[in-house]
């Protein structure tokens, strides 16, 4: 049983995954946004929706937003993706 929590703890941290404990590793992450929201709202990020807020002003449904920070509450602190033109 033992052997199975570290092999599992072992490919947790080989492909990245996110720990509801510690959701710092969300930073710098890109989302999309499931809502219009400026304080409270909804992003899809790694296949996850995660409760977020905007740190630049009204956010639109469907725009990308990159997380900045974790706010209380596992709240992730973002702002929209700037548009790369070519």
């Amino acid at each position: 049983m033992a052997l199975l929590a570290l092999w599992l703890f072992r490919i947790s941290r080989a492909t990245g995954a996110v720990s509801p404990d510690d959701p710092s590793g969300m930073v710098g992450q890109v989302g999309v946004a499931q809502g219009t929201f400026a304080a409270d709202g909804l992003i899809l990020a790694r296949g996850e929706l995660w409760r977020a807020t905007s740190s630049d002003g009204i956010v639109q449904q469907g725009d990308k937003v990159i997380v900045q920070g974790v706010g209380s509450g596992l709240v992730l602190i973002v702002k929209k993706k700037k548009v790369e033109r070519i």
